[in-house]
């Protein structure tokens, strides 16, 4: 299995943080168009839809610790397993991590353990960049162009 982590330091609180991650209308700014839709509570089903072009890859919440840790699933959505269950389809494991390291500064941790063997530099971009601009919508009120824009 492949591990990837990532860490940056935002100008924000671990709330602010959260309600970015948590709020479909924060994430489609974000999360290169998705609207990340879920009622966040362990064993629900999250949904990432929308982007260019359109797609819908679905989850499951494993671990809610409000404003300090996420960890859901994160698969293709086909429902291929033996229940039905978004888990049991899982391509990856995302997890989030919110440190409040001094007022107005919060460390976020990103973990990805893909469960195929084989290392995606392309995915590893696409994570910096989501990052990055989850940092510029906190920080500045205006996220990155998604990767996909012309500008």
């Amino acid at each position: 299995m492949q591990t990837r982590s990532f860490t940056l330091y935002v100008a924000a609180t671990s709330g602010q943080v959260w309600r970015a991650l948590t709020d479909p209308e924060l994430t489609r700014q974000f999360y290169f168009g998705l609207a990340v839709c879920s009622d966040w509570t362990p064993g629900a089903t999250i949904t990432f839809c929308g982007g260019e072009p359109a797609s819908t890859l679905v989850g499951q919440v494993v671990h809610v610790d409000h404003g300090r840790r996420l960890v859901h699933s994160f698969g293709s959505g086909s429902g291929s397993g033996s229940d039905g269950d978004p888990a049991d389809d899982a391509q990856s494991w995302v997890s989030w991590e919110l440190t409040d390291i001094e007022p107005g500064v919060v460390r976020v941790a990103l973990t990805h353990d893909d469960l195929e063997r084989r290392p995606d530099v392309e995915l590893d971009e696409s994570w910096l960049r989501l990052l990055c601009s989850l940092k510029t919508l906190l920080e500045t009120g205006a996220a990155l162009l998604p990767p996909t824009a012309e500008g």
